[in-house]
């Protein structure tokens, strides 16, 4: 509820509402005032990029519209218009603010979500129609990093452009020139990774064959100490190549924020072409590193289900059994019998946090790891007279799962 105020006495009047939100009421539709929002036009606010009349600034927010054509619609004192469709439950997904004038004449949707702002293009304000976010009171994040603080959206009435002249140069990119910029950043990119892949071995190697202790310091260099230069970020790597393909974008924080636009969409065309590519067989020693020791190994009539059923009642059968088709319990034993043969475990890797820093009273962790134990099956190493009795019973129904078993050791 809007009520009058008398700023001289700060007492409330009646209730009423001020005449731009007047202007947004209709018959048809009903204003959302707890979403209205009108602000005394200060001064140095006449160019604020969602409009004025020269008098207030805001915005007027109604519902209005059934079935398909159901929307909330945003008015501003200048006079246009901006309206964001709900969806097929006749929710809308945020609260239209208005249209943000920028140089040149674009005017994109801005539309307050619940802690971020998004943006739209002016002729699609559906999902898909959505070009970018900013979470106020943050960061610009990947789609303002030039920015070191995004201001709530009442206050991007004082926003102004940042370089006109670099903004034209943005303006007039066509889509030849977008692609020579992203494939200068990749190849700058894909060159700084193998920059930096070749230092690593070769301080790994040096580190190697270093002898530090006798001369009492650490072996590893100290840039800031020897005088030589700090290699450059991957961040400031694009930027360079950016900077080079388009010399018109000299403000700093403008740069910023256009190369990590470059390297959003060279994730996103990275992602894109992993995911369409058919899937390729991993190598033996990489399968391991993801599904474990033995992970292939998925014999018939051997899975747990068929085994628990198998020794049932010669032993007591705890743990986790777990759904569906598994084979937890034969491909543990056969790592378990490798390691116990003297030959290291060599399935995942060992978190970082369980690694040991050194001999400990003769024990060390291994690199990698033998499958965990989700059954208890070494209770049944007590019973394995009976365990052979009745795998070799011809009247057993469930024979040939306690022969596999049996032969799994």
């Amino acid at each position: 509820m809007w009520l009058e105020y008398d700023p001289a006495t700060g007492t409330h009047g009646r209730a009423s509402l001020p005449a731009f939100l007047r202007s947004g009421v209709s018959d048809d539709a009903t204003l959302l005032q707890q979403h209205c929002v009108v602000l005394p036009l200060q001064p140095g606010l006449e160019h604020s990029p969602f409009g004025t009349d020269g008098t207030v600034l805001g915005r007027w927010v109604r519902e209005e519209g059934e079935g398909t054509g159901a929307r909330l619609t945003a008015g501003t004192p200048d006079g246009r218009t901006v309206s964001l469709p709900k969806d097929r439950d006749g929710v809308a997904r945020g609260v239209p603010v208005g249209a943000l004038r920028l140089p040149g004449g674009a005017e994109p949707v801005v539309v307050a979500l619940h802690r971020q702002i998004a943006f739209h293009t002016a002729d699609d304000t559906s999902a898909s129609g959505e070009s970018g976010r900013v979470t106020p009171l943050e960061r610009g994040g990947e789609f303002a990093a030039g920015t070191r603080l995004v201001p709530p959206v009442d206050f991007w009435h004082a926003l102004r452009p940042r370089d006109e002249a670099a903004s034209a140069v943005l303006r007039a990119l066509d889509d030849e020139q977008a692609a020579v910029v992203l494939r200068t950043g990749a190849a700058a990119l894909a060159e700084h990774a193998a920059r930096v892949a070749a230092a690593k071995a070769a301080s790994a190697g040096s580190a190697e064959g270093s002898t530090a202790a006798t001369t009492g310091t650490s072996s590893v260099s100290n840039d800031a100490a020897d005088g030589t230069s700090v290699p450059p970020t991957a961040d400031e790597v694009l930027r360079e190549a950016v900077s080079r393909c388009l010399p018109g974008l000299s403000e700093r924080r403008l740069l910023i924020g256009v190369s990590a636009l470059v390297r959003a969409v060279l994730r996103l065309a990275e992602s894109t072409a992993a995911f369409v590519a058919p899937p390729a067989e991993p190598k033996p020693v990489q399968r391991r590193r993801v599904e474990g020791m033995f992970g292939d190994y998925s014999p018939r009539h051997a899975d747990d289900q068929t085994l628990r059923e198998a020794t049932a009642g010669l032993a007591d059968q705890q743990g986790w059994w777990g759904g569906g088709q598994q084979w937890s319990v034969v491909r543990q034993i056969r790592a378990v019998n490798h390691v116990l043969s003297g030959s290291p475990a060599d399935g995942r890797p060992l978190p970082e946090r369980s690694r040991s820093t050194g001999s400990a009273e003769g024990w060390r962790s291994d690199e990698f790891t033998v499958p965990g134990i989700g059954v208890l099956w070494p209770s049944l190493l007590d019973a394995l007279r009976p365990l052979a009795y009745r795998a070799a019973s011809p009247s057993s129904p469930t024979r040939t799962g306690r022969l596999s078993w049996c032969c799994s050791r």
